[in-house]
C-alpha cells in the first residue's frame, strides 16, 4: 500500500526591517562600508529563507512619516509573501 504524500508545512512569513544602506553613517563603524552591508544583508535573507521562512528586507530611510507608511504598506496580509 502506498503511503500518502505528506505535504511541506506551510512556510512562515517574515519581513525584516532595516536602514537603507544608502543612509547609515559608517564613521561610527571603521572597515564597514555600503558595499559591505549590502552583501550582509543578501546573507541575512539567504540564511532566514534556507531556515524555511519566506522573507524579505523592508529597508527604510530615516524620514519617519514614510517609514510608517512603508511598514505599514509592507506588512499587511495583501503583501505579504506566501508560499
Amino acid at each position: 500500500m502506498l503511503e500518502p504524500l505528506e505535504r511541506p508545512a506551510a512556510r512562515k512569513a517574515v519581513l525584516l526591517l532595516g536602514f537603507e544602506p544608502r543612509v547609515v553613517d559608517f564613521s561610527n563603524y571603521p572597515g564597514l562600508d555600503e558595499a559591505k552591508l549590502r552583501a550582509g544583508l543578501a546573507v541575512s535573507l539567504e540564511a532566514t529563507t534556507a531556515a524555511g521562512f519566506d522573507a524579505e528586507w523592508c529597508l527604510v530611510t530615516t524620514d519617519w512619516p514614510e517609514v510608517e507608511a512603508t511598514v505599514r504598506a509592507r506588512s499587511s496580509p495583501a503583501t505579504t509573501p506566501r508560499s
